[in-house]
């Protein structure tokens, strides 16, 4: 069911966007719309009474309608992503670690001087393609989506019966009970 979105004016549209924002602080929303109050504790207090204020309260579940349904994918978009895992355009990144070989000058005991080579790793992000675990399933889920692997069939049409008892007479009457 969608609502519709109330009017307000612009101080009370002002304190509903600010208590959504500030964590449903109704005080510190109702003072930074712009209310002139004396203390605090009459900002609170009014602020109580906006909230319970018809107009208000459906648009802040207007509003707070809008924001769960941002973040719920909706099937479209789940369809969309699946297909371009299994078409391999999705990249993941991958932590590389390399080992680069180096050498070391050292002095001996004797004033003598060797290399001594060692291995300096290094770590590195990279974009690889799509596994193919992946892509087989989202080919899958794609698949089932379409009920491509269902062995069963909906079948509609008209299935009147007609039942007809022949009871050896040579008519299709039944007999009378009386």
């Amino acid at each position: 069911m969608r609502v519709l979105k109330p009017e307000l004016t612009g101080k009370m549209k002002l304190f509903a966007d600010n208590y959504l924002a500030n964590g449903l602080n109704a005080t510190q929303a109702y003072l930074e719309a712009g209310y002139k109050v004396k203390s605090e504790a009459a900002a609170a207090s009014a602020a109580s009474r906006l909230l319970r204020n018809v107009k208000v309260i459906a648009y802040i579940d207007y509003q707070m309608d809008i924001i769960e349904k941002s973040k719920i994918a909706e099937a479209t978009e789940v369809l969309q992503t699946l297909t371009r895992i299994m078409r391999r355009e999705e990249t993941e990144d991958q932590v590389v670690i390399t080992k680069n070989p180096t050498a070391v000058r050292l002095e001996s005991a004797e004033g003598d001087y060797y290399d001594k080579f060692a291995y300096e790793e290094s770590a590195e992000v990279v974009q690889t393609r799509t596994k193919n675990s992946d892509v087989v399933r989202a080919a899958d889920l794609i698949g089932k989506y379409h009920k491509m692997w269902t062995d069963k069939f909906d079948i509609d049409g008209n299935m009147d019966l007609k039942v007809v008892v022949d009871y050896g007479d040579g008519g299709n009457e039944a007999p009378d009970d009386s």
